[in-house]
Parts: C-alpha cells; structure tokens; sequence
C-alpha cells in the first residue's frame, strides 16, 4: 500500500497561485508530515528532497464550494441512475445543470440518494491543476471534507474549530459554515414544523479544536438548549484539516468519489507503475533497438552465408562436367556422397 497526501485549498475558487494545507501519512496512519500553506510544486518538491516515494494523492474538497441534496431514483443500476440524475437535480440547483457537476452519493435508509453538486469549469480547473502539477503523484480521489467526519450513530455531526464550522447528518446532509451562522442553520433542523406529533430524541456529536475550546463554550451553551437534543462534546489537538485527514485514515466506511463522469480516474495497475513507467519505456526501446540489431545481423550472415554457397556452386559447375542442373540446396549431398565413394574405395 502507498504512503497517502492529503492536500485541501485554502482558497477553492483561486487555481492560479493557490495555496494548499497538506499532511503525509504513511501506510500505518501515521502522520510524516504537515504543511499548512504551500503550493503544490513546494510539496512535491519536499517529498522529492526527503526520498519520499510510493505516494497517492487524495484531494479533500471544501464543502463550502458544494451542495449537496438528496433525490429520489427509480431503478437501481448505475447506468440508469446516471441518465436521470441530471432531471432529477435540475430543479434543486440556480445554476444552469449543464454546469454542474453532478456526484451520486450512497442511497440512504429512505431510500434517497445523497447528490453532491459542485460547479463543473471549478471543480474542472482543480482537477487538472492536482494531475498536472502532482504528475508524479497519482489522484487516487477527490473527497467532500464533511464526509470525513464520524458519524456512526449520532444524527449529527459537528467539527468547530476557529472560523469554520463542518456539519455532516447521518442523513447524508453536508455543510460548511461560519461560526456566527452555526444557530440560524441548527434553527432551521430543529425548530422546523414536523409532521410527526411526538418529536423523537437526537442525538449529536461535537468534535472542538483545542485551541477554540474556550471560545466555543458559549456556542455550545447555545446548542444544548435545543429541545429533544443530547450532545456529547470531544476536543482534538490538530487542526481541522489534520483531524479530518485522521478521520479518513480511520474511517472505515466507504465516501463518495467526486471523480465521476468527465473527470473518472484511469486507475493504474499498481501504484509503482507511475513512477517508473518512465523507465520501462526506455527499457523497452532499448530491447526494441537490440532486437532490431540481432534482426540485421542475422539478415547479414544470411546474406553471407548465400554468397558462400553460390561461390561454392559456380566452382563446382566448373570442375565437373554436365553440372549445370546442379542446385545450391542439393551440392552438399553431392559432395557428400563423393566424399563416403572415396572412403570405401
């Protein structure tokens, strides 16, 4: 297994120039190394300079710059699913949907399936920035960043840390926010009009940066006035993007690949293969060039050795009489044959 980079934009929407925090983990999980703003071609230069071979490269996409929905498709092969998805989408997006790109997530207990719509020349310009820029490195995914965080049973997920809030439900919803926007959008989920006459008990887990511990405690007095709500709150000591990447590592259910459609990854058929491909192509001209060598050199002697016996032939025609319907293929036999009368006599 290869060693994994994770990068994640800093600024999603800045390809030219952009700058990208970034963690190497080793195929234990364990992190080698961080960066929190560097340009693609400093890192691969720092991996290149510390002898750090055998990597894939897994881009963490901002869930800011997305949105995702849930629809209802019939059927269930992929092929189907993929034709309707873009009718079926058409009327929860503003945009234009032949500029959106359009993921199909997993279909949930509902029987929903979650869509992730991301704008198509935006997710396009980063795609092709992650494969040109990293060429020695192959993109093995691209990943919604909310979509890393655990979930397991909780019906809520949260990620605070300063100056951004990641909200992932376990019914496929996925967001990004701002901390001062975190209560109006919790209002919308809990507070909302229900069909249900009994409102059942939620459950939700939040995961606090260490450093914004303090400052969060005033949100999370907020939150817990929530009716029918349990929380359960846990602090990490990485930043955001470390902890998602750690999730990730450890997570073992499956995510959506938002390398779909125009932009699917030609798999390679092992991981060494990228980086010495190089090597196997000048090998393999090499052995082109000697084959086309031991080619000449046969057709030479060859050519040599019909000469020999053409002298052999015409020297032949000559010494002995009534030798003209003499053939090259039958002298040896003839020669042969005059040899073994010798001998007996």
């Amino acid at each position: 297994m290869p060693n994994t980079l994770f990068v994640r934009p800093h600024k999603v929407h800045q390809v030219e120039g952009a700058l990208y925090e970034w963690a190497l983990y080793d195929i234990a999980g364990e992190q080698l190394k961080y960066g929190a703003r560097s340009s693609l071609e400093i890192i691969d230069q720092t991996l290149m300079q510390n002898g750090i071979e055998n990597v894939e490269l897994i881009a963490l996409w901002p869930s800011s710059a997305a949105f995702v929905s849930e629809v209802s498709l019939p059927g269930g092969q992929a092929r189907y699913l993929q034709q309707a998805l873009p009718f079926a989408v058409e009327e929860q997006v503003a945009q234009d949907i032949e500029q959106i790109h359009i993921c199909l997530g997993p279909k949930s207990k509902r029987g929903a399936y979650s869509v992730i719509n991301i704008d198509h020349s935006l997710f396009e310009s980063n795609f092709q920035s992650f494969n040109s820029e990293m060429a020695d490195i192959p993109l093995a995914g691209v990943y919604l960043d909310a979509q890393c965080l655990p979930i397991a049973e909780d019906d809520l997920s949260l990620c605070l840390s300063s100056g951004s809030v990641i909200v992932r439900s376990l019914e496929g919803k996925m967001i990004s926010l701002k901390p001062d926007n975190l209560i109006p959008y919790l209002d919308s989920v809990f507070l909302a009009p229900s069909e249900d006459e009994e409102a059942r008990e939620l459950s939700m887990k939040v995961w606090v940066a260490a450093d914004y511990m303090e400052a969060a405690k005033m949100l999370l007095a907020q939150i817990e006035q929530y009716p029918h709500l349990s929380i359960s709150v846990e602090q990490f000591g990485l930043s955001e993007f470390e902890f998602l990447c750690e999730c990730y590592t450890r997570n073992k259910t499956t995510l959506t690949n938002l390398c779909q459609g125009d932009f699917v990854i030609a798999r390679q058929s092992s991981g060494s293969w990228h980086r010495w491909r190089a090597v196997a192509a000048l090998a393999g001209l090499g052995f082109l060039l000697q084959f086309g060598v031991f080619i000449g050199q046969g057709m030479y002697f060859e050519g040599q050795a019909d000469s020999a016996g053409q002298s052999a032939l015409t020297a032949y025609q000559k010494i002995v009489p009534n030798s003209k319907r003499t053939t090259l293929g039958k002298l040896p036999r003839i020669i042969k044959g005059k040899l073994n009368q010798q001998r007996q006599g």
